[in-house]
């Protein structure tokens, strides 16, 4: 809600303070008003997509796809927008027209822009919504055995994997490579779902793209701006973003106090 009456007080501000830069005062309060009249109506049906966005964001899903989705949604939320607007509101901002229907059009064009605005208003909810997965939350989920399996499904056939069994895990696309010392899968759960389900005294997300196990690091090695990348023992090489490598290097530096 607080973004929202944001949104509608910016919004409101711009709008009287172009129409003074255009030659065409008009009160701010009016202006206000119909802003929030509009956004009242964002702010109604947020909870429905926050659930549609939640729903297709679960963790069979890729960052890709959900962003197409999200491309896919907007003109359906305009829509659903546009027809409660019109029927909320119309005796009051649609005195022009003789029925809620034909006020559409109009109101369309008048606030495309608003709405543009409004929709990413309300993905910056949803991603603030989002629980951060990268760090498993104290309680139940970190009590995980080191030897406990986990059922990954690849090409349509479901394996059960001892995590002590995977050297690392790679985006690939829209899939997951999940590399043992035998062979590869190729999973579609995201890379953030085996994040939070591998015990998280073995495993170390490295990369937005990679998660290793730590006992399978050979080498270390720093580059520039923060950067590092490291030699598995197998010889694969995967790059260290600098959002991980203080992490990484807590974990594999012993420190005075060990």
């Amino acid at each position: 809600m607080l973004l929202w009456v944001g949104l509608a007080l910016l919004t409101s501000l711009q709008g009287t303070l172009w129409s003074a830069f255009a030659g065409r005062p008009q009160a701010w309060l009016p202006t206000l008003a119909y802003t929030t009249a509009i956004y009242s109506i964002w702010a109604l049906i947020t909870p429905v997509l926050l659930i549609v966005l939640s729903r297709f964001s679960a963790e069979t899903f890729s960052f890709r796809r959900f962003i197409l989705f999200l491309s896919a949604l907007f003109p359906v939320a305009l829509a659903l927008h546009l027809f409660l607007f019109a029927v909320i509101f119309w005796r009051i901002y649609g005195q022009a027209h003789p029925t809620p229907w034909e006020m559409i059009r109009p109101v369309f064009y008048a606030n495309i822009d608003t709405s543009t605005l409004a929709y990413i208003g309300l993905c910056l909810i949803f991603c603030l919504t989002l629980t951060d997965t990268s760090k498993p939350a104290a309680g139940p989920q970190d009590v995980r055995k080191p030897d406990a399996r986990i059922w990954i499904k690849s090409n349509g056939k479901q394996y059960a994997l001892d995590p002590l069994e995977i050297i690392c895990l790679k985006a690939a696309g829209d899939y997951v490579e999940i590399c043992t010392a035998s062979q590869t899968f190729l999973s579609s759960s995201p890379l953030r779902w085996f994040d939070s389900h591998l015990p998280s005294g073995s495993f170390l997300r490295v990369h937005r793209s990679s998660i290793v196990r730590l006992d399978s690091i050979r080498e270390l090695t720093p580059l520039g701006r923060g950067d590092a990348r490291i030699v598995l023992k197998d010889g694969t090489s995967l790059r260290v973003s600098r959002r991980y490598r203080s992490s990484l290097e807590d974990c594999l530096i012993p420190t005075e106090d060990d």
